[in-house]
């Protein structure tokens, strides 16, 4: 079983003052995620820089978890701070043969950001329950995309698609590679459901750096 130690922060992006730990663990938590990254819905598949998202949290005290017998370090957080690069024909490029529109920006908005990393094998469960908002220039945009998924660091398999996706657990660097899927269901407006052939599934794949302090 790979060995997970959380890595300062000050190792990886800034240097700061290391904070008193609580239950042995780190009070704080910083992830920023990198280019590499996936997302598809439907038929649409693009290869998603999301270098510059940035975000922190703070640590919530857990219980044992029943079935690892670990007591998970659990962090929640600040949506306020939480940046996540759009999605535009700058940061996606066509991984299939449809090609992202030039006019087309898909916002992502955060409702919530929170989960368990394990310490001992560097497995992290992040919920994130957030807004896709669809643009179109200034003429047009659509009512927002639910998307309320689990990014994890484990292998999954989408209910619909029945595609499977295996992430990386954190490492000695503090990096890892998070997937998830979820459901998106139909929305009021024709034109995006007709466009996007909902329901269906998206299905993310980020690279990030996770750091504790």
């Amino acid at each position: 079983m790979q060995c997970f130690k959380p890595v300062p922060v000050n190792q990886i992006i800034v240097s700061q003052t290391q904070l008193p730990k609580t239950n042995n663990s780190y009070n704080n938590i910083s992830i920023k995620t990198l280019n590499g990254c996936k997302l598809q819905i439907s038929q649409y598949s693009f290869l998603y820089n999301a270098e510059g998202g940035r975000g922190t949290g703070s640590h919530i005290n857990t219980k044992e978890d029943k079935f690892t017998g670990q007591a998970p370090l659990r962090y929640d957080f600040n949506l306020e701070t939480f940046h996540v690069p759009p999605l535009t024909s700058t940061t996606a490029q066509s991984d299939g043969w449809i090609p992202f529109p030039p006019f087309l920006k898909v916002d992502v908005v955060p409702d919530i950001i929170q989960g368990n990393i394990y310490e001992e094998s560097g497995k992290v469960e992040l919920k994130f329950k957030s807004r896709f908002l669809v643009s179109m220039g200034s003429s047009y945009k659509a009512p927002p995309l639910h998307i309320n998924m689990i990014l994890t660091t484990e292998e999954l398999k989408g209910a619909l698609t029945k595609k499977s996706a295996r992430g990386m657990r954190l490492g000695k660097n503090g990096k890892c590679k998070l997937v998830g899927v979820a459901k998106v269901d139909t929305i009021d407006d024709n034109y995006i459901n007709f466009l996007l052939g909902l329901p269906s599934e998206c299905h993310a794949s980020f690279k990030a750096i996770i750091s504790f302090y």
